[in-house]
């Protein structure tokens, strides 16, 4: 037996041939080799990773020494990059390993050439490049693993592992997610993160905490805390290669308990909200959750609570639903229940001229969104009638033939939305989470390459699903938060609601509220409602129980 094979004896006898040949194969990029991504590019070369990257601009300084493993006094005042090479290759020889001395920023970026790995380790620190490398990396087949902070942690059992989007009390990962929503960015698909929950201070006085040379702030680090970091973003890459699907497995299992016990609500994804889409011309703040009544214009809506087929009904619920609190007025004008006959687009229109005016003469302030999915009816309502927003039941038409705006083949509702530039609510109607993820992603994708970004994501719940179906996509309706856009539920008195409980639509209103409530858990940003009192107290309730459970995250609520 030769060294090559004695070295790898102990994690073949783990791992098995097959395991240990691909993780010979694969590629593995590393960017930023410091307290976090040094014990993770040792532990890959250790576990038999074959090709392997390391990308850092930085030099190895004395402030290095407690925790980088490349750092020692005789290493100061070199490249990181090629001190650490010299290192690994004196553990495997035979391994590929390649060392970068190049910031990862918006200048260098296409240089990278991303798409030829497997793996993508993000241990960088600066928000910026960390921001577009995210990005970037989220565009790629590559799989995505990234490290948030790890200063000011010393206990161990505090470290987890979770999706972006379910970080919580992690100062960075809070900062990114605020500045991604800022940048309009999208992040393409779910990657996981290493993490702390736990959250201490720097000891001294803050004369201290700066950088001489810098003048930034500086944070304590230990090594033990930055080692396991490294060793558990090594140990994502070595279970995936070995079989195990580490992120749908994180994704189907509960984020592990905290320290503490958890007080009530204290999982609410409160920090993916977006702050606000322009309506109108108005900023409509999203930054925490909005009610959006339904008026429907129509003699048969499967609520018949909610019908107005006169002016006057339709002024008296507009003003009802604004006491009451709503933030949006959600004017349909053709019923899409179950079994309905469609109306004609004549009868449509006349129904939204006689509804639209009088919602604005209740509320002259009101943002007004009109449901529909007919192109023609969307453009008159707009441009005639002064809607702001285009709520689209018809998941785009996406029978229709495609029409090209701007070099891109878009539906022919979201065409309109484009030309008209308002928001644009998309609404998905594929059966699985993984289908409704895809389909939204690959037409949000469409619309911000030319240009449109006022997008709210629908799930489409009742429309065309399973009751199974729909529970389960509101039980995983976190998975939309990878999009990092407003997410609106259309839950009312729907059959989801009543049929578990053997009850008709009009017993459904405390049904409705506990499945609004769930949904505010999991990141809903809009609520569309009959019955507007009972969704702005859920969301008043919940965003005073967010509120409570934490200084860290007051800022982001207010």
């Amino acid at each position: 037996m030769d060294n090559e094979q004695e070295s790898m004896q102990r994690t073949r006898l783990l791992l098995g041939d097959e395991a240990l040949q691909r993780m010979q194969r694969q590629r593995v990029i590393v960017v930023g080799v410091g307290g976090v991504g040094s014990w993770c590019a040792e532990s890959l070369v250790r576990s038999g990773v074959g090709h392997l990257t390391i990308v850092d601009s930085d030099r190895v300084s004395a402030s290095n020494i407690n925790r980088q493993l490349m750092a020692t006094a005789s290493t100061v005042g070199q490249p990181k990059v090629d001190v650490l090479r010299r290192r690994l290759l004196d553990i495997r020889p035979e391994a590929d390993v390649r060392a970068v001395q190049r910031v990862y920023a918006a200048e260098t970026a296409d240089s990278f050439q991303l798409d030829n790995y497997d793996f993508i380790i993000d241990a960088i620190d600066t928000r910026e490049s960390k921001i577009l490398l995210l990005q970037r990396a989220c565009q790629t087949q590559a799989t995505l693993f990234s490290s948030m902070g790890a200063a000011l942690k010393m206990d161990p059992s505090r470290i987890r592992v979770d999706d972006f989007w379910r970080v919580k009390c992690d100062p960075m990962a809070r900062q990114l997610r605020k500045q991604i929503r800022r940048a309009g960015v999208a992040l393409e698909k779910p990657f996981l993160c290493v993490y702390s929950d736990e959250m201490l201070d720097n000891h001294g006085e803050p004369s201290d905490w700066k950088d001489t040379d810098t003048n930034r702030r500086i944070n304590g680090t230990i090594a033990h805390i930055t080692a396991i970091f490294g060793l558990t973003l090594a140990s994502l890459v070595v279970r995936q290669v070995a079989g195990e699907d580490v992120i749908q497995d994180k994704a189907n299992r509960k984020t592990a308990p905290p320290a503490k016990p958890p007080r009530p609500m204290a999982s609410i994804q409160q920090p993916t909200r977006l702050a606000s889409i322009n309506a109108g011309g108005r900023l409509l703040d999203l930054g925490r959750p909005v009610v959006m009544g339904i008026v429907n214009a129509t003699p048969d809506s499967f609520h018949a609570a909610s019908r107005a087929t006169k002016a006057e009904q339709v002024a008296e619920m507009t003003r009802r639903m604004r006491d009451e609190g709503a933030t949006i007025i959600d004017v349909g004008a053709c019923s899409t229940r179950p079994g309905a006959q469609l109306c004609s687009e004549e009868e449509e229109r006349e129904r939204l001229a006689m509804a639209l005016p009088a919602v604005f003469g209740a509320w002259p302030e009101a943002v007004v969104s009109v449901d529909t999915f007919r192109p023609a009816v969307a453009r008159y309502a707009v441009e005639q009638l002064g809607a702001h927003i285009l709520n689209d039941v018809g998941s785009g038409n996406a029978d229709a033939p495609d029409t090209t705006v701007g070099g891109r083949d878009l539906t022919p509702m979201m065409a309109e939305a484009v030309r008209l530039r308002v928001p644009y609510v998309m609404m998905s109607r594929q059966p699985s989470v993984d289908g409704v993820c895809r389909d939204l992603a690959e037409r949000v994708r469409a619309m911000r390459a030319v240009g449109h970004t006022d997008i709210i994501l629908d799930p489409g719940f009742g429309f065309g699903r399973s009751r199974e179906e729909d529970l389960t996509l509101l039980s995983r309706l976190d998975h939309l938060q990878v999009l990092g856009l407003p997410v609106l539920v259309g839950l009312s008195r729907k059959r989801m609601a009543c049929q578990p409980l053997g009850i008709k639509a009009e017993e459904a209103l405390n049904a409705t509220t506990v499945l609004n409530t769930l949904a505010l858990e999991r990141g809903a940003s809009i609520l569309r409602v009959h019955d507007v009192r009972p969704a702005v107290e859920a969301v008043r309730l919940v965003t005073c129980c967010t509120f409570c459970d934490g200084a860290s995250d007051r800022k982001e609520l207010l």
